[in-house]
């Protein structure tokens, strides 16, 4: 029966033997199990601690990269600055010194700074004669290496970083060229051409230092209204005095022209024609924008007509009252002395109608390289400063910098000339000073009156004769009387003429009288038709439409390439002169609208402009 024990109840009857509960254990482990795997008492704890290492190793990163490029951007300024002051062509410190002391100045070592030898520009050197020239462009170079040691990094095996900074700076002196194109038509009189004069004098303190030995600017001057007064010293170096022409058949008396000049040389305004303006497609404009710009001393120019249009009371005109006002203030040519562009811009004065292309044309002309012949033949005659020597330069925008500054407070309006038939040639009008008992010969009216003749004392107008080419022999010609009488006059023959009797041409008759005068005093009453064709000899010339054209096509010229810098400025002025404008700036930010209280506004602003281009850094 074995080891087993046999149990008896209180009856004495034997028990069932008592056996497990199977798989009771297993049960038990298996309820521990579970009751651990229920409990997450101290599991976030583990969590946080692993959240805790990453974002301590990921802000000690940042820390480092923080450092890293504090340091960078502190190495960076510091070359900047450094190479900019040693670039400075008034700079005397070697520019090696200059920059590492920049650095040991900013805590950093200078050892790492590397700086190779700048380069340098002279213009003028001549060693040969011992000319060692004058510094125009300096060009510093800098590099500096920069290690920054890490301090959490390191636990991801990178112990430093590192990282170069380099920096060019150059300066070159160009050569400044301003033109300056000023509305002095009627409309700027009174408060808006003395605001004109005062912002233009601080506006030349602003661009010009009188100091520097290079790298000078000069300013033009080109004061307009219908027309621009060129100036004789100007205009006597191109190619205006026109030709002298010899007629085929002349008159067959004493006196009469046998040639007569095409120009006169009264005043020194130009007529330019279209084609020293337009362009008729893009291709055209490709191809010709050039000579566009352009005036050559051999370029022909046609002076506008010598005449006072409508009535002057038969007296001589003021020059004044001519088409070329040539007591307006004129061009003035590159000048590089404050106190010069003063007193010029001091003599304008507000008259007459608008032709804003006229005053570009000429603004345009005086920055072309066309030009300098004309311009170094004035400095050589002690016209033109010699800092302006060689000007206008070439299109070479890192030696020389065009500028075109043009304001209007208008619009255009039509210009006017006279008709072809009456700009030369000969007329029918005769002159003897005998006649008249001048004391001087001349063809200027003489009022002094001595003698008599035909029962009365002599007057100035009894010099003048008319020749009636149809009439007979003997009395070919009429002796006018008095310009206000409707008496046609004496008749004389061809014998029985003054000694001293000329023909005059039209330029000298225009000199003489206004249009409706020479009409009136001696064609009214013996050649009507003549008569009416003096009266309407002024004519149009160029529309306001038209000369608008012209204006936007030149600008359009004067743009290409970005050879020449246009900045406008419409000064308190119509829809049409702010249009006109702003199709000529270089481009709208180029473009000013300003009143009298902010014209101040619109110069400082250029000349800060101007101040900047002229730095190439």
């Amino acid at each position: 029966m074995g080891n087993d024990r046999i149990e008896f109840d209180r009856l004495g009857r034997p028990r069932a033997p008592k056996t497990p509960a199977p798989h009771h254990r297993g049960m038990k482990l298996t309820s521990l199990s579970r009751a651990f795997a229920r409990d997450e008492e101290g599991s976030f704890l583990i969590f946080s601690l692993f959240l805790f290492i990453g974002i301590l190793i990921i802000g000690g990163m940042a820390v480092d990269l923080m450092r890293f490029e504090t340091r960078r951007v502190e190495l960076q300024n510091t070359i900047d600055s450094a190479v900019l002051a040693a670039a400075n062509l008034e700079q005397e410190i070697e520019a090696e010194t200059l920059i590492k002391q920049f650095a040991e100045k900013s805590g950093i070592d200078p050892t790492t700074i590397t700086v190779p030898t700048p380069e340098v520009v002279i213009a003028g050197a001549d060693p040969d004669a011992g000319i060692a020239g004058t510094l125009v462009g300096r060009t510093v170079e800098a590099r500096g290496d920069l290690d920054v040691d890490t301090f959490f990094m390191k636990l991801m095996g990178i112990n430093e970083l590192k990282s170069a900074s380099a920096s060019k700076a150059n300066e070159g002196v160009q050569n400044v060229e301003i033109s300056l194109i000023v509305d002095i038509s009627g409309s700027m009189s009174g408060t808006k051409m003395s605001t004109l004069k005062t912002e233009a004098k601080k506006f030349f303190r602003k661009v010009i230092d009188e100091t520097r030995s290079a790298g000078h600017t000069s300013i033009s001057i080109i004061p307009y209204n219908h027309t621009v007064v060129a100036g004789p010293e100007l205009l006597s170096r191109l190619n205006a005095g026109g030709a002298t022409i010899a007629i085929e058949n002349p008159a067959p008396y004493d006196g009469a022209l046998a040639t007569y000049p095409t120009t006169h040389a009264f005043s020194n305004c130009i007529r330019f024609p279209d084609s020293m303006f337009m362009w008729s497609d893009q291709a055209d404009l490709e191809q010709n924008y050039a000579s566009l710009r352009a005036i050559t001393p051999t370029t022909p120019l046609t002076r506008v007509a010598h005449f006072d249009r409508g009535s002057n009371g038969f007296n001589l005109p003021e020059m004044n009252s001519r088409e070329c006002d040539e007591t307006r203030t004129p061009i003035l040519v590159h000048e590089t002395r404050i106190s010069k562009l003063d007193e010029h811009i001091d003599r304008m004065y507000a008259d007459g109608w608008t032709a804003i292309e006229n005053g570009i044309k000429w603004g345009v002309a005086l920055l072309d390289p066309a030009m300098r012949p004309v311009v170094v033949d004035m400095v050589d005659n002690g016209l033109v400063q010699e800092k302006a020597d060689n000007r206008p330069g070439d299109y070479d925008q890192s030696k020389t910098m065009k500028v075109v500054v043009l304001m209007t407070d208008g619009e255009n309006t039509v210009q006017r000339g006279l008709k072809a038939p009456f700009l030369n040639g000969p007329s029918r009008v005769w002159y003897s000073a005998k006649a008249a008992d001048a004391t001087e010969p001349s063809l200027y009216p003489v009022l002094k009156a001595d003698g008599s003749v035909d029962g009365r004392d002599k007057e100035w107008y009894d010099g003048y004769f008319v020749e009636v080419p149809t009439a007979p022999l003997d009395r070919r010609f009429i002796r006018v009387h008095e310009p206000d009488e409707d008496d046609d006059g004496i008749e004389y023959g061809v014998t029985e003429l003054p000694d001293d009797l000329i023909q005059l041409d039209n330029i000298t008759l225009y000199n003489l009288f206004a249009e409706e005068d020479i009409a009136e005093f001696f064609f009214d009453g013996i050649d009507e038709d003549l008569e009416d064709a003096y009266e309407n000899s002024v004519e149009t010339v160029v529309t306001a439409n038209e000369a608008d054209d012209r204006l936007s096509d030149l600008c359009a010229a004067a743009r290409r390439n970005g050879d020449i810098t246009i900045f406008t400025i419409a000064f308190s002025a119509p829809q049409g002169g702010q249009d006109a404008m702003k199709d000529c700036a270089t481009s709208v930010g180029f473009y000013y609208d300003a009143t009298p209280t902010s014209l101040a506004n619109a110069f400082d602003s250029i000349a800060g402009a101007i101040s900047q281009l002229r730095l190439t850094q």
